[in-house]
């Protein structure tokens, strides 16, 4: 079986935020993870992914690929939420024991492989954000790759990129 290291990290910008990342169990021993952004912020925005992580976790152990669950996540806000509300999101499934990635990124901040040579490859492959359109209307697309040993994947949200220092200085 392979050997990966999982580790994450979310410092909220108020007590609490509509930021979210996960691991867990998908079809067949395959190891799931997902970072996601509500529009929005507070308490409103949290809601929203509590009930976008409520979702995730109950489709995730009968779902293979990363756009499956993509497209019940989109239906499930569509049904929820207002229309003005929505939610991107990278999401990843990972066969531990090939190092096969699916993925699907719906109109998330590009998650970045960085190799040993120092090559950096960005994973958009993907769709729109969920909670605005229908998959009749648009169609999510799922990219695949092999994570090599001497890899890191690394998945961000807009958190990242705007952040300042003490004196707004990006």
């Amino acid at each position: 079986s392979g050997n990966y290291r999982i580790a994450g990290a979310n410092f909220p910008s108020l007590e609490v935020s509509g930021d979210y990342y996960d691991f867990f169990p998908a079809m067949n021993r395959l190891v799931g993870f997902c970072i996601a952004d509500v529009a929005g912020k507070g308490m409103p925005a949290a809601l929203i992914m509590a009930g976008f992580r409520a979702t995730l976790r109950s489709v995730a152990p009968f779902s293979a690929s990363a756009r499956q669950m993509v497209l019940r996540l989109n239906q499930s806000l569509l049904d929820t939420v207002r229309p003005q509300d929505f939610v991107t999101a990278f999401i990843g499934v990972l066969n531990p024991d090939t190092g096969e990635l699916s993925y699907c990124n719906a109109g998330h901040n590009a998650p970045i492989i960085l190799s040993a040579n120092g090559e950096v490859r960005r994973l958009e492959v993907g769709g729109p954000v969920l909670g605005i359109l229908t998959d009749t209307d648009v169609e999510w697309h799922e990219g695949r790759l092999r994570l090599q040993s001497d890899e890191v994947l690394v998945c961000y949200t807009d958190g990242a990129t705007e952040a300042t220092n003490g004196v707004d200085e990006y």
